[in-house]
């Protein structure tokens, strides 16, 4: 190896994503990339703290507006708001067990500091190039860092821009050094706006773990231990979900449990509805189930990886991203799962687990490599 070689050696990566959420997927995608990372590298969760999502999840900055209507919701509803209370505590100690953050806390005025510690930065996963969500927040394109610090993995963009900001997208991914993206139709928006450097189609984060890694690390128990419940997870606006689980639920005689505070669940008779579950719950509930029914990208994904049987509904108004679960469900042969294809729930095919897990096993394996390819590329070595 060259002296240039060893100058670009990549040893200290940080992790720029969506940390600080009351989010199932966002919690367990960073964690995963993480613990994958840390295989070759000492990979860092950048504690960077966007203003608006910081003020969604901490009610440091809340206003006294906002304050006012915690002391009513207290008074008023008491045992949902101990719930929701408990569910950010666990959420807050998941973060505190099993994400390794930056020694420094980060913002916009300070995270350039950051460019002094690290050798790369890694965007992703989730929707880190979707400035709807960060409100314009244009650190997650890293453009803080120098070129050749940039990288991404199973980054989400949002295709729904003003030509203002799909020329900025352009001008700031065509200075990675890698784009590796969530969404094969990421793939042409990018050459769309002309984009100067070739994207690759990766796995979300939590496919790049096994399920005996999944069970291992974060001690959830016998993963057989399956079968309790129809569980209902939705996250958009969804008309089919509920009356479809309550229909599969009855068909096996068997109790509904819903995850989150979708009012028109928690006054269904017989929907058991459970606002507390922090992560490793929330991965619990689905390991328990008999099915899953969902809206939800990672709700789907766990239930892949822990081999449950599953039915997705597709949002209709716009609400949520449906590429992602389009996406899997067509890379997996998991079509058929889509509660708008089945006609009845008395004719439902198996899933051929032996199919999917092959395809899965393929589907990171590749990603894997792609992931590591990528990184090694500037280190100047071969490919182990």
């Amino acid at each position: 190896m060259d002296e240039d070689s060893r100058e670009k050696k990549i040893e200290r990566i940080a992790i720029v994503t969506f940390h600080r959420t009351g989010n199932y997927g966002a919690a367990l995608q960073s964690f995963a990339l993480q613990t994958v990372l840390s295989r070759q590298f000492d990979v860092d969760i950048l504690d960077y703290r966007n203003e608006y999502l910081e003020k969604l999840y901490s009610r440091k900055n809340y206003s006294v507006k906002d304050k006012t209507r915690l002391i009513a919701r207290r008074i008023v509803y008491p045992l949902k708001t101990s719930q929701l209370e408990k569910r950010k505590k666990r959420f807050d100690n998941f973060y505190q067990k099993f994400h390794h953050l930056s020694s420094n806390v980060y913002d916009a005025g300070n995270i350039s500091e950051a460019t002094n510690i690290y050798d790369a930065f890694i965007a992703g996963s989730d929707q880190v190039w979707n400035p709807h969500l960060s409100r314009n927040d244009w650190n997650y394109f890293l453009e803080f860092a120098p070129t050749e610090k940039r990288f991404s993995y199973a980054a989400s963009i949002n295709t729904n821009n003003n030509g203002e900001t799909n020329e900025r997208m352009r001008k700031d991914l065509s200075e990675f050094q890698s784009i590796l993206v969530r969404e094969n139709k990421t793939i042409p928006f990018l050459e769309s706006i002309e984009v100067k450097k070739h994207a690759f189609a990766v796995c979300d984060p939590v496919f790049l773990m096994t399920t005996d890694e999944w069970g291992k690390v974060l001690s959830l128990g016998d993963i057989h231990n399956k079968g309790k419940h129809v569980l209902l997870y939705t996250v958009a606006n969804v008309k089919e979900s509920l009356n479809f689980a309550n229909e599969l639920a009855k068909e096996n005689n068997l109790p509904v449990v819903s995850i989150g505070s979708n009012q028109s669940v928690k006054t269904v008779d017989g929907v058991t509805n459970i606002l507390d579950a922090g992560p490793i719950e929330f991965l619990r509930y689905i390991q328990e189930a008999a099915f899953v029914v969902t809206s939800s990208f990672h709700a789907m994904a766990f239930s892949i990886i822990f081999n449950i049987p599953f039915y997705y509904e597709l949002c209709q108004d716009g609400s949520n991203n449906n590429d992602r679960l389009e996406n899997v469900a067509d890379v997996l042969h998991l079509k058929n799962r889509n509660i708008s294809c089945i006609q009845s729930n008395s004719n439902l095919d198996d899933i051929d687990w032996n199919e999917v897990n092959l395809l899965l096993g393929r589907y990171r394996d590749a990603s894997l490599k792609c992931l590591f390819d990528s990184l090694n590329g500037i280190r100047g070595e071969s490919d182990e």
